[in-house]
């Protein structure tokens, strides 16, 4: 492992339509990944929160960034001490298009699903040495793959 992890969460469990208060199944989601980036021993996180592109660009950009500070939150509650930054990115960029569709309809919002999302990028695990090796690579690494 190179010490980097990335989970994207989808925002209709994390979070019900429209809102930013993290549901049950949000914050047992949430928990699990802070969790998981406490055992890596992450230095860094990064939280970004994105919105479907319906309703207004202030709006999304608004919405996006509360979600990922509530993300943000939730994994400091959960005991990460990582440097945690919290960006939200409004509708961009979109991951379906679905075009077609009565604008606002349930069979919209519905295909629009993938677009609400939070992701959460991990860098900067502590790596553990054995005995006997080196921290400039010594002879751990893939090194010994590659000689003839």
């Amino acid at each position: 492992c190179n010490g980097n992890s990335s989970y994207s969460l989808t925002a209709d469990f994390l979070f019900d339509f429209d809102k930013d208060t993290l549901t049950a199944k949000g914050k047992e989601v949430v928990d699990k990944v802070a969790a998981q980036l406490k055992e890596s021993k992450a230095k860094e996180v990064k939280v970004a929160g994105y919105t479907d592109r319906l309703g207004s660009e202030s709006y999304n950009m608004d919405l996006s960034q509360r979600r990922a500070n509530r993300v943000k939150a939730r994994l400091l509650e959960g005991g990460v001490v990582a440097q945690i930054s919290a960006v939200g990115y409004g509708k961009n960029p979109q991951v379906k298009a679905c075009d077609g569709y009565k604008h606002g309809s349930k069979a919209e919002k519905d295909c629009l699903r993938p677009n609400r999302r939070v992701e959460i990028n991990a860098s900067g695990s502590v790596l553990k040495l054995q005995e006997g090796s080196q921290a400039n690579g010594g002879t751990q690494g893939p090194a010994v793959l590659y000689q003839k």
